[in-house]
């Protein structure tokens, strides 16, 4: 008797633009969460206090900063200079993965989907986000400057505050061009939504 060929495995389903558009967004909150355990990190090295733990979930774009931990009272010693290395190759990597990954979403939503609009607004937003990260290196590496020198806090405050100014008004920025991409989720739901009840 001939053995029965199984059939081969389905292809695996092409992503619609609502399953794009959501990875997007877990992604986005994938790097601000690792930019905001960065970025702690840092402080925590160069003002040599311990770095609470509520920190950790916080959202680099969250503007409010409001702890979500239940252990507010916790917290993590300074990281020494071999552990700082460490956090911070872990980091650029990430945010090279992160750059890359959104660079062929960018490509999908532009060819795939025909939906430039979109394509546009992702641009807008790595833009915005390569540009803060860039100030996050300017603002550490005056740190590390100011450590070194000990000429005091006083001596490159102003420089630091130019750094903090821009990129809160980044980060409003990348919010704004944030919610065009939640608007687009929420009508392509909704959408969806209208067409499995018609099925029905």
């Amino acid at each position: 008797m001939a053995a029965t060929l199984a059939p081969p495995p389905p292809p695996p389903a092409t992503p619609s633009l609502l399953a794009t558009l959501k990875l997007y967004r877990t992604s986005l909150r994938s790097r601000h969460s690792l930019l905001s355990e960065l970025e702690a990190a840092l402080t925590s090295f160069f003002t040599k206090t311990p770095t609470p733990l509520s920190t950790l979930n916080i959202d680099a774009d969250n503007l409010n900063r409001t702890p979500t931990s239940t252990c507010a009272t916790e917290s993590i010693r300074p990281p020494n200079v071999e552990e700082l290395q460490e956090i911070l190759r872990i980091g650029f990597e990430g945010v090279l993965e992160a750059k890359q990954e959104h660079r062929l979403i960018a490509d999908s939503l532009e060819h795939r989907f025909q939906r430039a609009d979109l394509k546009n607004v992702v641009e807008r937003i790595e833009t915005m986000e390569e540009e803060r990260f860039k100030l996050m290196i300017e603002r550490d590496q005056l740190r590390r400057l100011d450590m070194i020198t000990q000429v005091g806090e006083g001596e490159f405050q102003s420089s630091l505050d130019g750094f903090e100014k821009r990129r809160r008004e980044l980060t409003q920025k990348i919010h704004d061009e944030e919610r065009e991409i939640d608007a687009e989720i929420v009508d392509l739901g909704a959408a969806e939504t209208i067409d499995t009840t018609e099925q029905v």
